[in-house]
């Protein structure tokens, strides 16, 4: 339907919409569309009206003068076929003759047939050539503008560019068996390499800014284009070269930012450890001094006697569950014949009672130095006593002590107080208890049953 011969300047071409399928119909060979030229009384069905076949609902350019025929078929019932088992469809036909304008289609003729078969009869045929007799078949062919899309009701592969096409999805060309499949409009883009040359701009592509498209000339041509939105044509892009330069620059830069960062981090570190040994040096010798000055001190006080004392609680804590068996580390602070003073620190042990405000220490040790006290006192640990187990009564030989005593159906044992439920009888303890987790009791299987 493509235009192959020039078009006179006597005849103008027009925009014309060609009349569309009606809304919800399904069966395009129903609906049929033709801008007719002539009629051959000779010929049977549409092949008596000559000229050229429309698609419809396609957007076309049409010689002002033509006369565009319209023909919509219905089904309104069903009969049984001749000498055979398959069922004929009864139909109905709306035929319309139009006229082609300067403004549109403009309809001449339009007529209700009750049986399909009289669509081309003569009625239609003598109308036709009346209307050709009063508006002559003027010179020129039909250009198709936008082809109206018409779904393939089944799978197919794209004539263009080869890929499966699924039912609805695409465009059918062409009717009966020469119908082939195709992309509407156009087919889907295609993911391009780095280095590729856009045809709009001459400039390298970056793959995330291009696709290549399908032109349909000849057998199809792909094209590797720049998308919409980098506007190519007013503003060139960066190209795939300049983009590889600039992340390698980055890349380098980013390089030599973490070796400096590496640097200065080590820098960091050596300073941090200079520091620290410089602040141990300075602790050493803090405490070098201290402890020279208190031996010193000692010397003088030896053998003097305390004349009185104060004492402060520095570190308490429990050393075994419940918290009775304690430690705590004391100092204490004594006056000395003469006016002298002095500061020892000792670490005890001692039970305290639920309850109890104080209590005596049992086993005292005094220091003269805080940090020999202090280790010391860490040596004393919280010790935890391991889970024991309840002792465990073993029945007499005699057998169950009775259902109506409260005793383990594993092991037997009486149970004073409130036993733990296992899914097959009370049990004393946990061992009890995981053995009657999924079968009966030692005791019961022997006794119980």
């Amino acid at each position: 339907m493509q235009n192959s011969s020039p078009v006179t300047d006597e005849t103008p071409l027009v925009p014309v919409t060609v009349p569309p399928m009606p809304e919800g119909a399904t069966y395009s060979s129903n609906h049929w569309r033709q801008m007719v030229t002539g009629v051959h009384i000779s010929r049977a069905g549409n092949r008596s009206i000559t000229g050229t076949e429309l698609a419809p609902g396609d957007e076309v350019r049409l010689p002002v003068g033509a006369l565009v025929m319209v023909v919509d078929k219905q089904v309104t019932g069903w009969r049984d076929g001749y000498r055979s088992y398959k069922r004929v469809p009864l139909m109905e036909a709306d035929v319309e003759l139009h006229l082609v304008t300067e403004v549109g289609l403009e309809e001449l003729w339009e007529y209700h047939y009750m049986t399909e078969r009289s669509i081309f009869g003569a009625k239609t045929c003598n109308k036709i050539n009346a209307l050709l007799a009063k508006h002559p078949a003027p010179r020129g062919e039909v250009t198709v503008v936008r082809a109206a899309r018409r779904p393939n009701r089944r799978p197919g592969v794209c004539r263009w560019c080869d890929a499966p096409v699924d039912a609805g999805k695409g465009h059918l060309v062409g009717w009966g068996r020469e119908a082939v499949v195709e992309h509407y409009e156009e087919c889907p883009p295609r993911t391009v390499t780095g280095g590729e040359v856009c045809v709009v701009c001459s400039v390298t592509v970056q793959p995330v800014q291009a696709r290549r498209y399908l032109r349909r000339e000849g057998k199809g041509v792909w094209e590797t284009r720049h998308l919409p939105y980098v506007n190519c044509r007013e503003q060139p892009p960066v190209s795939y070269e300049e983009q590889q330069e600039e992340i390698a620059r980055a890349a380098a830069q980013r390089r030599e930012q973490r070796r400096q960062q590496a640097i200065e981090e080590e820098k960091r570190v050596r300073r941090n450890e200079q520091a620290r040994e410089r602040n141990r040096r300075k602790r050493e010798a803090k405490r070098q001094e201290a402890r020279r000055l208190h031996e010193e001190h000692l010397v003088r006080i030896a053998g003097l006697k305390t004349v009185s004392r104060t004492s402060s609680t520095v570190a308490d804590k429990g050393l075994e569950p419940g918290g009775a068996y304690r430690a705590r580390m004391r100092r204490h602070a004594d006056v000395l014949e003469g006016g002298a003073e002095t500061v020892r620190w000792s670490v005890e042990l001692y039970f305290r009672e639920l309850g109890a405000a104080s209590a005596e220490a049992f086993e005292v040790e005094e220091f003269d130095w805080e940090e020999e006290a202090r280790d010391r006192y860490r040596e004393h640990e919280y010790r935890p006593e391991p889970y024991q187990l309840s002792p465990r009564v073993e029945p007499e030989s005699g057998g169950c002590p009775g259902m109506d005593v409260a005793h383990c159906y594993h092991c037997g044992s009486p149970i004073d107080g409130h036993a733990m439920l296992a899914s097959t009888g009370p049990a004393c303890d946990v061992e009890c208890f995981d053995a009657m987790a999924d079968a009966v009791g030692r005791h019961a299987r022997r006794w119980h049953t």
